[in-house]
């Protein structure tokens, strides 16, 4: 991954030198893999890194967001999409951010993305499981609260 990471959208929280935030996002390597035509020989890596550097990439991708159970509903997970909000917006070239892969059983996880800045819900995303032993009971993921 290093790579295709941005030090400008990766974010740590620290406390007294333990780290209890992590912000995880990388560009969108969507936007540069449609190039590629599904190939990704040597050839195909050289020309990978070729249109990182020529084309332009606007949006990036939220891969993960947590903080520390001791700490959570104490205003970190506010402080640090707040501080990353005020260097990503005027300093990088981003200007779309995509957070989709939070399961429908994370209320808590939504409601911080809904209040990301100008944000919309482009999609629902729902977890379907196959039972392989039908005999068994099913239980979905319990609402975390």
């Amino acid at each position: 991954m290093k790579p295709v990471m941005d030090e400008k959208i990766i974010w740590y929280v620290y406390y007294k030198n333990e780290p209890i935030g992590i912000f995880v996002n990388l560009p969108d390597l969507n936007q540069w893999f449609k190039y590629l035509n599904g190939k990704f020989d040597l050839f195909h890596k050289i020309k990978f890194l070729w249109i990182k550097k020529t084309k332009k990439n606007h949006r990036f991708t939220g891969l993960v967001f947590g903080i520390v159970p001791e700490f959570q509903g104490k205003g970190v997970d506010a402080y640090i999409i707040n501080e990353s909000k005020l260097v990503i917006q005027p300093q990088t070239k981003y200007t779309d951010y995509e957070m989709q892969w939070i399961g429908e059983f994370n209320p808590k996880m939504i409601n911080v993305v809904e209040t990301f800045g100008d944000s919309y819900r482009s999609r629902r995303l729902i977890t379907y499981r196959y039972l392989f032993d039908p005999t068994k009971e099913f239980k979905p993921h319990p609402i975390l609260l």
